[in-house]
């Protein structure tokens, strides 16, 4: 055995594994993948901002908020974008929608916000919505594993499931600028229902979450990317800019929490 692969082995030992693992966890957190899970820490504003900067003139008068829950974040860019900028706003739980109307009472009176009581997916029908017990507002379509989040089964709401090409087609929106998607693990299933609009180059910037929801969802990264490859290039989100994605490796399956942003490839306006 050569001195390097002695040396290599040797930091492979059993004395080093605690070392490694929190040398991972403070990598996870470099790399923002903790701080995701909240808009005032994750860089979400700043995408706001980019995205406003380089809107293209199609594109610019329309923002869906896919799982919208209580509306602090629809609340946040209201304050960032201009004031012609719509919003359409998912929410399908009862209780948390009447939170988000109630906040939100004065744009959706200004016409500045539309809420729609329905949850979003890959065909439209009705699913079961999962709510911890523990007063948590986040709800998910799946019912969390113990071991991926703390979490306390709850109640459950019988809530109607849309899609979003039926949506838009319904609508008459024939493009978006940002679609912005949190959704606690059915990102993938929101995207595949808006497969139309993304086919069609009719989004210019798709916001999604990945994270510790999609171990229940079964779900991965690679199933994201394969569905975004071709039209749009793909960033990680950072409190302070972007970090681009050049190509799929396993590396990217991390199921902690972290914000992506997808770029319509015809956009000029790099990251």
């Amino acid at each position: 055995m050569s001195i390097k692969s002695a040396f290599i082995q040797h930091l492979r030992g059993e004395r080093y594994q605690g070392l490694w693992e929190r040398l991972l966890r403070i990598a996870h957190v470099g790399m923002n993948h903790w701080g995701g899970s909240h808009f005032r820490h994750s860089g979400e504003a700043n995408v706001l901002r980019h995205v406003i900067l380089h809107a293209e003139e199609p594109f610019g008068k329309s923002i869906l908020d896919i799982g919208a829950n209580q509306g602090d974040y629809t609340e946040m860019a209201l304050g960032i974008v201009p004031n012609d900028i719509r919003f359409v706003c998912f929410e399908p739980s009862g209780p948390t929608r009447r939170i988000l109307e109630q906040k939100l009472a004065r744009p959706i009176a200004d016409q500045r916000v539309t809420v729609i009581g329905a949850g979003v997916g890959s065909e439209a029908g009705t699913l079961e919505l999962h709510v911890p017990n523990d007063g948590d507002s986040v709800a998910s379509l799946y019912a969390f594993d113990v071991h991926t989040r703390p979490w306390q089964a709850g109640s459950t709401e019988h809530v109607p499931i849309i899609t979003l090409d039926d949506h838009c087609q319904a609508h008459g929106i024939d493009r978006v600028l940002l679609l912005k998607i949190d959704v606690e693990g059915h990102e993938l299933h929101v995207l595949r229902g808006a497969k139309r609009m993304i086919a069609e180059g009719a989004i210019q910037f798709i916001q999604f979450e990945f994270g510790e929801a999609h171990i229940d969802a079964r779900s991965f990264f690679l199933d994201h990317y394969r569905l975004l490859e071709k039209q749009y290039d793909l960033y990680r989100v950072l409190p302070t800019g972007l970090r681009a994605i050049f190509t799929y490796t396993p590396d990217l399956e991390i199921f902690r929490t972290a914000n992506y942003l997808a770029i319509r490839k015809t956009h000029r306006g790099r990251a």
